[in-house]
C-alpha cells in the first residue's frame, strides 16, 4: 500500500510547463486522497548545483535515504497520479525520513500558485 513519505521511481509523461519527459524521475508522495483514489506527488531532483536551493520553491532534503544522491523537492509544481495497483512496483522499499516528509509538506504551503499536473493511468501505463 502506497503512503504519504513513499517515493515512487517512474517515467512521468509530462513535467512542469508541460515539458515532455522521457527520463526516470523520484516523486515523493505527500498527500492520498482517498475520495478519488489519487495520489499527490512532488518532484525530487538532485542537487548538482548548491545555488539551485536559493529558490523558495526547492526545498532540501537532509536524510538521503533511501534516495541515491543528495537531493531537494521542488515545491512548485506538484502531480495527481491515479492510484493503482501496478504502482507498488515503482515504490522504493523504504520512506523518506518523516521530518523531512514533515517538513516539505509545511513549505508547500508557503507557496502560491502551484502549477498542478495530472497523470491518468492509461498515460502512466504507456510511459512505463
Amino acid at each position: 500500500m502506497i503512503e504519504i513519505g513513499h517515493i515512487l521511481r517512474f517515467v512521468p509523461p509530462i513535467l512542469a510547463g508541460g515539458q515532455v519527459n522521457n527520463k526516470i524521475r523520484y516523486m515523493l508522495v505527500v498527500d492520498k486522497h482517498n475520495s478519488d483514489n489519487t495520489l499527490e506527488l512532488v518532484n525530487i531532483s538532485s542537487i548538482k548545483d548548491v545555488s539551485i536551493l536559493t529558490y523558495k520553491s526547492n526545498f532540501p532534503i537532509f536524510v538521503r535515504h533511501p534516495l541515491p544522491r543528495p537531493s531537494f523537492a521542488k515545491l512548485g509544481s506538484y502531480y495527481i497520479l491515479e492510484n493503482f495497483a501496478e504502482l507498488e512496483k515503482h515504490k522504493l522499499s523504504d520512506k523518506l525520513n518523516h521530518t523531512d516528509v514533515s517538513n516539505i509538506i509545511k513549505a508547500r504551503t508557503s507557496i502560491s500558485n502551484k502549477e498542478q499536473i495530472t497523470i491518468s493511468k492509461t498515460d502512466f501505463m504507456t510511459c512505463n
